[in-house]
């Protein structure tokens, strides 16, 4: 069970490999997403480019759990895609914003699903706190939102259908993803870990 933070320049082995299957596995095949790009079993899109930043949580040597963000003054989905969830006047802009895409926590994981999800937060803060970022930004149903930050959401505009989801934006606080409770319980190995992935 591992953390692993990369680019398309910095990864190395199958880490690149392991989060396009990953996709293919949880948004196509588990969510049922058909306007996908996929290739040979590997689903991506136009903002996987070389100032996006993978985060993955590997389970037996597959990775099972992860998350795409890319900072907001580059072209990102949100703006891109869905502008109206928010309006204009409301749409993150700066690199101080980053946008969180690609959230994908598979089933398989069972008891180890708390702490994946858990890793990947904690990952979220420490690259947060090494670029100095203020707010990870994000599409999604309450549900999956809830579930991840149940402490620290916050909507902005209103809700609309997204394939079979009906879906908000809004926004994080960067340093502020992992419930106090749980850092508690967080091995400090682990803290390690993932400061030296994000450094």
């Amino acid at each position: 069970m591992s953390i692993e933070i990369f680019t398309q320049l910095t990864a190395t082995g199958d880490q690149l490999e392991q989060q396009y299957a990953l996709r293919q596995r949880f948004c196509i095949d588990h969510l049922g997403w058909t306007d996908r790009n996929s290739v040979e079993g590997m689903e991506y899109d136009q903002y996987d480019h070389p100032a996006a930043i993978y985060i993955i949580y590997r389970h037996e040597d597959v990775a099972r759990a992860m998350m795409r963000i890319t900072q907001c003054d580059l072209p990102f989905m949100l703006k891109d895609v869905w502008p109206s969830l928010v309006g204009e006047d409301d749409l993150p802009s700066t690199d101080r914003q980053w946008e969180l895409t690609r959230l994908c926590v598979e089933r398989e994981l069972g008891k180890e699903r708390g702490r994946a999800i858990t890793m990947l937060l904690a990952a979220l803060e420490a690259i947060a706190e090494h670029r100095e970022i203020d707010e990870y930004w994000w599409v999604g149903p309450k549900h999956r939102i809830e579930t991840m930050a149940p402490h620290n959401h916050h909507y902005v505009g209103e809700g609309q259908m997204i394939g079979t989801e009906y879906c908000f934006a809004g926004y994080c606080d960067a340093l502020n993803m992992v419930k106090p409770e749980t850092r508690a319980d967080m091995e400090p190995r682990d803290v390690l870990a993932i400061r030296e992935f994000a450094a």
